[in-house]
């Protein structure tokens, strides 16, 4: 669902950019959806009691944030980059908590699909997180031109991540087919 979500967003936002149109709601939307749905995916796979309080307290964290970066820092209708900075941060906590898990019960990597997509999420992440907090100057305050060029870094990055996000469906399909 998170890859559809994504490419969806991606061409529809690429369509509204060539034809001068707002993606601001587009963009907010997309990424409340993400959170949601990385939240879900965390939440199912979390194994102790103390895992699921780490992924509830994140929601809870990202919930009361929402509320107020919209009302009091950056409304739904501009760029929410304070909210997204946030939600990175949640979620390279979530996938760094998964790796911590992963390695502390000697699961082996190989083929895992879990593996595969907490690691697109981690570089996705990590590696956005600097772009996201400069992005309300990149997108608002710079000629759109040079904005989208240094956006396209995200646009990468997202690549990358589909693509991990990518083998860890196929190995999680081919687990499945083995069964």
């Amino acid at each position: 669902m998170l890859t559809l979500a994504s490419a969806l967003s991606d061409l529809v936002g690429g369509i509204y950019f060539s034809q001068g149109r707002s993606t601001v709601v587009l963009f907010n939307s997309f990424y409340v959806v993400q959170f949601f749905l990385l939240t879900w995916f965390y939440f199912e796979l979390a194994k102790t009691k103390k895992s699921r309080t780490t992924v509830l307290g994140g929601l809870f964290i990202y919930a009361v944030a929402f509320v107020l970066v919209s009302v009091y820092l950056q409304s739904f209708l501009e760029y929410q980059t304070f909210l997204w900075t946030i939600s990175g941060m949640i979620m390279i906590l979530f996938s760094s908590s998964y790796v911590v898990y992963l390695f502390s019960a000697g699961t082996v990597m190989q083929n895992h699909a879990s593996f595969w997509i907490n690691s697109g999420i981690l570089y996705y992440f990590s590696f956005n997180l600097f772009l996201f907090v400069m992005s309300s100057y990149v997108l608002t305050k710079l000629e759109p031109q040079i904005g989208m060029l240094i956006w396209s870094f995200h646009n990468a990055n997202n690549v990358v991540k589909n693509i991990l996000l990518g083998l860890g469906i196929s190995s999680s399909a081919a687990a499945t087919m083995v069964k």
